[in-house]
């Protein structure tokens, strides 16, 4: 399964209270020295021209809501029973709170050879105390499926719904009258229930796997180039299940048992978050899931940041076409981004709503710096605003001096 495209309605933190994603490759795709192999990217089926993108960069400045549409992100590969990996500071969505009476999501996926369209609406109904697929507090309301019936797909089919509807042809829906043929029986509803996407008619899949790994040491042995290329001086890190410590040797130095939290004080915080970021990044990368990740940089030398970022652009390590979609406060970060059609300005309003602008639609040069553009502030609002950063300065030399 491949998400291409997703659109919210109803959630008040962007302008309009809509966000749109587009995770295919809207610009042209080159061949790597001219042969058939492509970076960046990733061919959708065998008999299509669409390309899925292998990474996707969103940025903006504190409190624009990356979290939170990262947090939409997953909610829709949740809805579409992906495999997904968030790594990030939170738990489960905190954004229900949030949703007035109700969110709809529509989402372009490829499964199998179809391109389909789910339109989902959700609504607050409280937390639930039993497990469930979605954030507590969402249950699905209604459902409709459609699936591309044009004999030929193009991109303009993808990045506008109404064109790709008028293209397709509803299969399913999850309400509807009686005896309705495309309605789901009430066995289906029953097997559904309103935690479960009717995407899984489709897909086949009962269960979403979705992981929320903390910024922790892993609990099991790590592989030495992995663990070197963030810290050179450990020369070992293997785990002792049975005794539940590590035994960690720095080259030089005499092997020592440690506990978890002693091997945490004495690891660095990057080295700690880069080794647990690759180690998941493996399995996303051996299944060909996705992985979020918020705050990408956070406590990791920039170059080995783009190093793990190539290990989803290349597809030499990345065969199966995983995606990471991350978000960073740092501009610099999207620098190592080749294309510029996968990635997102998180933009904030005088009314403090959010604006989410795809960098390609408003910059058409790929070669200048992603970075410098941010900063200049070609697009509006993309840094901090000078009023505001004037007014803390004047407050702090205020209270400085007296």
């Amino acid at each position: 399964m491949r998400l291409l495209k997703l659109v919210f309605k109803g959630f008040p933190l962007y302008q309009d209270n809509y966000l749109e994603l587009d995770f295919f490759a809207a610009d042209r795709v080159p061949k790597l020295d001219g042969g058939t192999l492509v970076q960046d990217v990733t061919l959708v089926g065998d008999t299509t021209s669409i390309y899925s993108q292998n990474v996707v960069g969103i940025s903006g400045v504190n409190a624009s809501g990356k979290t939170t549409t990262l947090e939409l992100i997953r909610l829709a590969l949740d809805s579409l029973t992906g495999e997904v990996m968030m790594r990030g500071f939170r738990g489960r969505a905190t954004f229900i709170g949030r949703i007035e009476k109700e969110l709809t999501l529509e989402a372009v996926f490829w499964h199998e050879g179809h391109f389909y369209l789910v339109e989902s609406i959700f609504v607050r109904s409280g937390s639930r105390e039993r497990w469930s697929y979605l954030p507590d507090g969402l249950t699905y309301a209604d459902e409709t499926l459609w699936v591309l019936t044009a004999p030929r797909v193009n991109r303009s089919m993808l990045a506008d719904l109404q064109v790709f509807k008028q293209h397709a042809s509803v299969i399913r829906r999850r309400n509807g009258a009686a005896g309705e043929q495309l309605a789901l029986t009430e066995d289906e509803l029953n097997l559904l229930g309103p935690e479960r996407s009717i995407v899984s008619v489709v897909t086949g899949r009962a269960r979403v796997g979705v992981e929320v790994p903390t910024r922790e040491l892993p609990e099991h042995t790590l592989p030495t180039p992995i663990v070197q290329a963030f810290d050179a001086s450990v020369e070992r890190l293997e785990w002792d299940a049975e005794n539940e410590v590590y035994n960690l040797k720095f080259f030089g130095q005499t092997e020592r048992t440690v506990n978890h939290n002693a091997a945490l004080s004495i690891l660095s915080r990057g080295t700690v978050f880069g080794v647990e970021m690759v180690n998941k990044a493996i399995g996303i990368l051996s299944c060909g899931g996705y992985f979020l990740v918020d705050e990408m940089e956070e406590g990791i030398n920039r170059s080995l940041v783009a190093t793990v970022i190539d290990l989803f652009a290349s597809p030499v390590t990345n065969p199966h076409g995983a995606q990471l979609i991350f978000s960073t406060h740092y501009p610099e970060l999207l620098d190592t981004l080749h294309r510029k059609d996968n990635v997102y300005l998180l933009v904030r309003d005088a009314n403090l709503r959010t604006e989410v602008v795809k960098y390609s639609d408003r910059v058409s040069r790929i070669e200048v710096k992603k970075s410098e553009v941010v900063m200049s502030e070609l697009v509006k609002g993309t840094m901090p605003r000078y009023p505001d950063v004037r007014a803390m300065r004047e407050y702090v030399r205020e209270h400085v001096n007296g």
